[in-house]
């Protein structure tokens, strides 16, 4: 049966991982240097006892809202702007029946659909599918599709990347719990973005494996000056975090949030940009952020996740003041250099 809260694609269960024809297979262990690795802007925060990470949806959290702002104003041109071009400003005799046609004609497509299809992936469930990597007691938790926080074993999961949707081109991490009997699939997850290259994923989960097998020193940014003009440097540490811990977004993150989805193109900023995509996105994710609930761990894994009061390696949105992302130039900057190390 497939999982779901309204996101897409749904998980299925009771199945063998070969079923899902996985492009790559992952081990659960460091493959690359950390100098190798990437963020991908998926990060929310690190200690030494755990890293948060989002899942898919995050990233392209407001984009079937942005969608309906399309379908919507396109009724809205067809079915009020036109009439008042044509019978007010140009004369002609209002028909009545005519206007009947293009409603019937409008209204299931561009009305009905955004509202009872459209609208649930976006809306009204969590702000976010938060998942945390454990490295003392060497779990995964994480807050599945159907709204229940699930755990597993760090070594007993199995990960591989696939490519849920070829038409898209995305290619995305999916971490598995099986059934120990079956080694049948019973829990899905989607550990951070979805991108168009196997290799960025393969370096964002070199990240996740370096936390997991020697700990967060490796991963933090402890001299800011040192990774000063230098992208690689930078994207290697943990530089960002999304500001979302027990809460929402702030309209001004959404904005940037947005605008980072396309960091990797110019090309695709200035399109999003022209055909007021990025203009709709945005709004889209503010209005979902303000609909959605934030969610929040349990008890029993909040008592498996405390963090040391002396712990020297905690990175969380404060660190988001050092640098910026410019996705109109494809440049990272260092806003200031004066951390405390």
């Amino acid at each position: 049966m497939p999982t779901s809260v309204g996101q897409w694609p749904k998980y299925r269960k009771n199945i063998a991982i070969e079923k899902l024809k996985p492009n790559k297979k992952l081990l659960a262990k460091p493959m690359i240097n950390a100098e190798n690795c990437n963020h991908l802007f998926a990060i929310t925060q690190m200690n030494s006892t755990f890293l948060d990470t989002e899942n898919k949806f995050y990233t392209h959290k407001g984009h079937f809202n942005a969608q309906n702002l399309y379908f919507f104003s396109f009724a809205f041109a067809a079915l009020v702007l036109m009439p008042i071009y044509y019978f007010v400003f140009r004369g002609y005799e209002f028909d009545l029946f005519s206007y009947v046609i293009g409603f019937m004609f409008v209204f299931p497509f561009f009305i009905a659909y955004p509202l009872f299809f459209n609208y649930k992936p976006d809306n009204n469930n969590f702000t976010h599918f938060p998942i945390r990597f454990n490295r003392k007691n060497q779990r995964v938790y994480f807050l599945d599709m159907q709204g229940k926080f699930q755990s597993g074993n760090w070594q007993d999961m199995k990960f591989c990347i696939v490519q849920p949707n070829s038409f898209q081109g995305d290619y995305e991490i999916w971490g598995f719990i099986l059934n120990k009997e079956s080694q049948l699939i019973e829990h899905t997850v989607a550990i951070g973005p979805p991108v168009p290259s196997i290799e960025l994923l393969e370096s964002f989960w070199g990240m996740i494996c370096i936390y997991m097998a020697e700990g967060p020193e490796k991963l933090y940014p402890k001299d800011i000056k040192s990774l000063e003009n230098d992208e690689y440097k930078i994207f290697s540490k943990v530089t960002f975090c999304n500001d979302i811990v027990g809460k929402k977004e702030s309209r001004e993150f959404s904005y940037y949030r947005v605008d980072i989805n396309s960091f990797g193109s110019k090309f695709f900023y200035y399109l999003r940009l022209l055909i007021l995509e990025s203009v709709f996105w945005k709004w889209g994710r503010v209005y979902a952020m303000w609909n959605c609930k934030v969610p929040m761990w349990p008890e029993s894994i909040l008592k498996d996740c405390t963090i040391d009061k002396d712990d020297p390696y905690i990175v969380n949105a404060d660190i988001n003041k050092y640098f910026h992302y410019d996705a109109k130039s494809r440049k990272v900057y260092i806003k200031d250099t004066d951390i405390e190390n």
